[in-house]
């Protein structure tokens, strides 16, 4: 279910993006895969922005990762640079308070996105409680613990990049059934309207 779930996000926060850059943008989802914690974030390659993300009402918390390319396309569509011509690297120096902000915007969006997508399933809110950029400050599960971890790609008019989002198996244990689901609304094999005639009859 989680990618039915990407498919409608993916749409949504197209669209979002394309509303504030003004850029032409298409974004899929590159893979879903089962991790483990630690190695998943090991693997990040640096620079990038690590948010922090708390899901209601599952009382957990999940992981937000811009990548490098993707900060620089977002920074030059909303502010007219043109990283191609030879601006510095990020890893050159530290991020300054404006990206900050900006990649804030779009992990707020991509999280409202992946929410509303959600709501399907079940309702839920996320909203990112604080921005890393030292994976060891976004350590939010043990190394072992199991996974799953959605990369996307986003294209745009001049440059690209991506995202990836991470739900530990404890934050989404509480919807674990509603997602084994092979289509929205399925259910154990009855349907209430069913057996409600079948009881008046």
């Amino acid at each position: 279910m989680l990618e039915v779930v990407c498919e409608r996000m993916v749409r949504s926060l197209a669209s979002s993006i394309r509303a504030l850059t003004g850029d032409t943008v298409d974004i899929a989802l590159d893979r879903l895969t089962a991790v483990r914690f630690g190695a998943w974030l090991d693997e990040r390659p640096l620079p990038a922005m690590l948010g922090v993300v708390r899901f209601e009402p599952w009382h957990g918390y999940g992981l937000i990762v811009v990548d490098e390319a993707m900060i620089l396309a977002l920074v030059d569509g909303l502010l007219g640079g043109d990283h191609a011509v030879g601006a510095p690297d990020l890893v050159e120096r530290s991020f300054t308070a404006i990206e900050m902000r900006l990649v804030g915007k779009l992990m707020s969006m991509a999280l409202d996105s992946f929410a509303r997508a959600f709501a399907a399933i079940a309702d839920i809110s996320a909203r990112v409680e604080r921005i890393e950029v030292n994976p060891r400050f976004a350590a939010i599960a043990s190394p072992s613990n199991a996974a799953l971890a959605l990369d996307f790609r986003v294209a745009m008019e001049r440059h690209g990049g991506g995202f990836s989002l991470l739900l530990p198996q404890a934050t989404i244990e509480p919807v674990r059934r509603d997602l084994m689901q092979s289509c929205m609304g399925e259910q154990d094999g009855s349907a209430a309207w069913w057996r409600a005639h079948l009881e008046h009859e």
